[in-house]
């Protein structure tokens, strides 16, 4: 047991002191890699790393073909010829892949401001179409109400006329009543005087009458 806290401490330590001095590395795209406990071909198998996964270098064996790594929980040496040092395929894959996630999350999100956007605009076409609607009728509204307002100036103006026409009448009518008023009274008179004649002549008749009447009976007494 305290070997083995010592094993840790030192690995501890080392990976502390060589913490700056790690290179980004991928494994190979191509082949699984087993990891062991140390460089050469006769250190002890201590596990394997899929192949793309990124790895940090901490130090190199003095031939240079093996690498010293740590890659999450596990640390140990790999051939170097197992080691890339550009971004593997499953790196960029993922890499891709996380950018195609959020294309697609932003392209959804587009989509989603576009239908929003889409609808928006056939809202605003419906209420433009309404607002058009509105403004004709209010137009034809206008238009009615101009010609009514004419009508009614007319209207007025032909009232006018007709009561100047009415006072006209009235004043002739009036008129016309004194003049028949004087002409009845004239007739009047004249009746009256055309009366009184009549009955003085009557009575002129009808003494001249009375007077033949007598002339006639004195010859008659004369002959007797």
């Amino acid at each position: 047991m305290l070997n083995k806290f010592v094993k840790c401490c030192v690995f501890s330590l080392v990976v502390s002191n060589l913490v700056f001095a790690q290179e980004q590395a991928w494994i190979s795209d191509q082949l699984r890699t087993s990891v062991n406990d140390a460089s050469g071909s006769r250190a002890k198998f201590i596990g394997s790393l899929t192949a793309g996964s990124p790895i940090k270098i901490l130090s190199r064996s003095n031939d240079g073909n093996y690498l010293e790594i740590v890659s999450g929980d596990i640390h140990g040496w790999i051939s170097a010829r197992n080691v890339m040092f550009t971004p593997s395929i499953h790196a960029r894959f993922a890499d891709i892949q996380a950018q195609l996630t959020a294309l697609d999350a932003e392209n959804n999100a587009v989509q989603i401001a576009n239908k929003d956007g889409a609808s928006i605009i056939e809202k605003l076409q419906s209420e433009m179409a309404e607002l058009r609607e509105s403004e004709a009728k209010a137009q034809s509204d206008l238009i009615e109400i101009k010609r009514i307002s004419e009508n009614a100036v007319a209207i007025d103006r032909r009232n006018r006329e007709l009561q100047t026409t009415v006072v006209e009448l009235e004043q002739k009518n009036l008129e016309l009543r004194h003049q028949n008023a004087r002409l009845e009274e004239k007739s009047h008179n004249r009746e009256l005087y055309i009366g009184g004649g009549l009955v003085v002549l009557g009575f002129i008749l009808h003494w001249l009458a009375g007077l033949l009447r007598m002339n006639r009976r004195s010859p008659r007494f004369d002959e007797l």
